[in-house]
């Protein structure tokens, strides 16, 4: 009867499919994720955290391309390791960023701000230069005379740029540079930078004194 049948109906049984014995492959990418990853972990911190970023980008890659893969691909916990060890790095990499490199680059901005009361202090300087060799005195007992105009200088409001106020000296040849009282400039807005003659053998050498109100970090060296 059976027989009868499948003649009848004109059908053969199908075979089923042959099983395939063939080992899934490891993802390439999984591979290329985790040894990133873990190379990251060692380079990051001496160069740019490029590692780290490719291991998060082919460890994803990697994922998806096992999920679609229908068993012909593994290595989603080498990918899994590879996403981690490279966000680890990363995150590691802003937080050094954040607390290292950031506060030495506002450090950076304020000094070259500062540099800018020295370059402004230097007409005056050589002024008090000139006069101390024509026989006039410094320091305690010096005998400049009070009157820029008398050392061939302009009055000192208008010695000042984007970040300077003023510049004055006084009879000793002590020099005094204003910060401008900006916001902007935090830690040394409306600060002072004083620089101090001393005579030598040479002629005068000029120091920042301790009295300047600029922090000592941002002051200039000579």
């Amino acid at each position: 009867m059976t027989q009868s049948t499948v003649e009848t109906n004109g059908s053969t049984p199908r075979e089923p499919p042959p099983v395939s014995h063939r080992q899934p492959k490891v993802s390439g990418f999984a591979i290329a994720s985790i040894v990133l990853g873990l190379s990251g972990i060692i380079v990051s911190w001496f160069i740019v955290a490029i590692p780290s970023i490719l291991a998060v980008i082919l460890g994803h890659v990697s994922r998806v391309c096992v999920a679609r893969s229908e068993g012909r691909l593994v290595g989603k916990g080498l990918a899994l390791t590879g996403l981690i060890s490279g966000y680890f790095m990363i995150a590691a990499y802003v937080a050094m960023m954040f607390f290292i490199v950031l506060p030495e680059y506002r450090d950076y901005q304020h000094r070259a701000r500062v540099s800018e009361a020295n370059s402004l202090a230097a007409e005056t300087r050589a002024a008090i230069e000139d006069a101390y060799g024509r026989g006039l005195r410094v320091g305690a007992d010096g005998n400049l005379p009070a009157e820029p105009s008398a050392l061939g200088l302009a009055p000192s409001t208008q010695y000042h740029g984007n970040f300077v106020k003023s510049v004055t000296y006084d009879t000793t040849g002590t020099i005094t540079v204003t910060m401008k009282p900006d916001d902007k400039l935090g830690p040394i807005a409306g600060r002072t930078v004083v620089f101090v003659p001393t005579p030598s053998d040479k002629g005068l050498v000029w120091q920042v004194s301790g009295a300047s109100t600029v922090p000592k970090k941002y002051l200039p060296r000579f």
